[in-house]
């Protein structure tokens, strides 16, 4: 349940500690004392604007801990792997979206030789990393600062909401890698429904999928990003694109043993990131009361865990070639 909201709910949190150093004024910053600032909205605290970015998630300890939930049933998903891409050897690796920086990481202790840069709009990546490793903010809806034809591989995964541009995205990251490089986007069509027929419109979890999408449209930050990646991604350039679709159970009511670990991982990512996934999008964006959005949400944790629903929603994991210098890259 939500917190009641505070007399407030526009304060800062200030946290002027850093270790992070950089220049301000590009899509790449450092972490200065202002970025710090954090908005409080309802008794959970998110993101210092930073370019033009307006992201709807909450970045607080609660939050993050859910993100690190979401990074295992990604990695589920992708059958205990990290990316799709048919990578070989890359040496320069860029992370969109990094959040707590646990992909960044894994991938670098994955892959030694490669020098990998997570980068997000809020400094929750841990100070001490693997020598391999850097974080930066950065707003990657502006125009990215570097060089072009850098990176062998760049990753994005949980975006949905996060851009008001997203073909610009794109042409930035193409811009951005090296011939023969790849870029690989992952995201969830939110959209929850079942086959038999229970979870549809009226149905509390696909009327909570569904506000959220319309929230994004509000916004003009899609939340439906996941069905139009891969065209997006051809249209910026990229050749050779891949998508691969996994069905994702809510709860434990699929029949063999791999979907329902998954199922049970999917059933915990949702009960503790639901809050944290709805409360701006709810009372900021579509203008609902917080004891309206509390009541509304007890109502879909409810059906989270009923195994009659059937209920399932789908991951779409896109990955796609940059023309040239393939036999530096493909394996």
């Amino acid at each position: 349940m939500c917190q009641d909201p505070p007399a407030d709910t526009t304060d800062t949190v200030n946290d002027s500690d850093s270790t992070y150093s950089a220049s301000l004024g590009s899509s790449t910053t450092s972490v200065g004392d202002s970025i710090r600032e954090y908005r409080k909205l309802h008794g959970r605290t998110y993101h210092h604007e930073v370019g033009k970015a307006e992201y709807w998630g909450p970045n607080d300890e609660k939050q993050n801990d859910n993100l690190d939930i979401g990074h295992h049933l990604f990695t589920l998903v992708l059958k205990n792997k990290l990316y799709l891409a048919p990578l070989k050897n890359p040496q320069k690796v860029l992370d969109i979206g990094t959040g707590t920086g646990i992909w960044a990481l894994d991938f670098a202790d994955e892959n030694p030789q490669a020098e990998v840069i997570g980068v997000d709009i809020s400094p929750i990546q841990p100070t001490w990393v693997a020598p391999n490793v850097q974080f930066q903010i950065d707003d990657a809806g502006l125009d990215w600062t570097f060089q072009e034809n850098t990176f062998d591989y760049i990753h994005l995964r949980h975006m949905t909401g996060s851009f008001d541009n997203w073909p610009h995205v794109f042409e930035q990251a193409f811009k951005c890698t090296k011939p023969g490089g790849y870029i690989e986007h992952m995201d969830f069509d939110i959209r929850v429904v079942s086959d038999n027929g229970i979870v549809g419109p009226g149905h509390p979890m696909y009327e909570w999928s569904m506000r959220s999408i319309d929230a994004g449209e509000k916004m003009g930050r899609t939340f439906d990003i996941a069905t139009k990646s891969k065209a997006l991604i051809e249209a910026a350039g990229y050749v050779d694109v891949v998508e691969t679709i996994i069905k994702i159970p809510v709860g434990t009511w699929m029949k063999d043993k791999e979907s329902k670990v998954l199922g049970a991982w999917s059933l915990l990512f949702l009960n503790t990131g639901v809050e944290g996934f709805s409360l701006y999008l709810l009372t900021s964006v579509l203008g609902w009361s917080i004891e309206e959005t509390q009541v509304f949400l007890a109502t879909v944790r409810k059906e989270f865990p009923k195994l009659s629903n059937q209920g399932y929603y789908t991951a779409h994991c896109i990955y796609g070639r940059k023309p040239g210098g393939e036999d530096t890259v493909v394996s």
